[in-house]
């Protein structure tokens, strides 16, 4: 039996780090995260009414960097988890911007902050700021805060079922982020139905296309 070429190895290491259904994902994960950022922009310009300076300058870098991180790391995480069960169809969650938490830091922390810096008299770019360095100072805590929790994780796991975790999440996922989405598409139902059909078929259906239905 010949020894593999080169090439064959190349295969053959290519086949256990990428699958099909990485490519679906790959393009399900870019729109999410596509979306995510046009919601991100519109509040910090429409609602916080932050400067572009502000906004290209700073924040949007910072997502760059932080979401490019996060998907090395967690990628790495899957790639030992697979590693450990000799398997090559495992993964690690995405991450990405929280959106249930953006939402809150921008009208419960850094609007009010905003709306008072306002009223004391600073200009619109001073209290603009002033807001995004609460929303930092916001980030900040959460961090610490899940750091310390780490180590209760598996006392919550052993008392309280998985799906009891996953059900709020599911929950707020849905009312505050599809369902005005899911809404827009029979709005505009010759633009939206169409590949609302091609998600149902692919994902619900099993129905298999040329390209991946993402």
């Amino acid at each position: 039996m010949l020894p593999p070429t080169d090439l064959q190895m190349l295969t053959i290491t290519l086949r256990r780090l990428f699958r099909l259904g990485d490519i679906d994902g790959f393009l399900a994960l870019g729109l999410e995260y596509f979306v995510q950022v046009i919601l991100l922009v519109s509040l910090c310009q429409g609602v916080l009414h932050f400067p572009n300076s502000l906004v290209y300058g700073r924040i949007l870098p910072g997502v760059a960097i932080s979401v490019s991180l996060g998907q090395f790391f967690y990628g790495w995480l899957g790639y030992q988890q697979g590693k450990q069960q000799g398997r090559t169809d495992i993964t690690a969650l995405p991450s990405g911007i929280n959106l249930i938490s953006l939402l809150a830091f921008i009208f419960l922390i850094m609007l009010p902050v905003r709306t008072a810096a306002i009223a004391q008299g600073l200009s619109s770019d001073q209290a603009a700021e002033l807001a995004w360095q609460s929303g930092l100072a916001a980030c900040a805590s959460t961090a610490v805060i899940k750091f310390i929790g780490i180590g209760f994780v598996g006392l919550l796991k052993r008392f309280i079922p998985l799906a009891a975790h996953l059900s709020t999440l599911g929950g707020i996922s849905l009312t505050f982020i599809a369902m005005g989405f899911f809404l827009r598409t029979f709005a505009y139902p010759v633009v939206g139905l169409v590949p609302l059909g091609v998600i149902l078929l692919a994902y619900f259906g099993r129905v298999k296309f040329a390209i991946p239905g993402g």
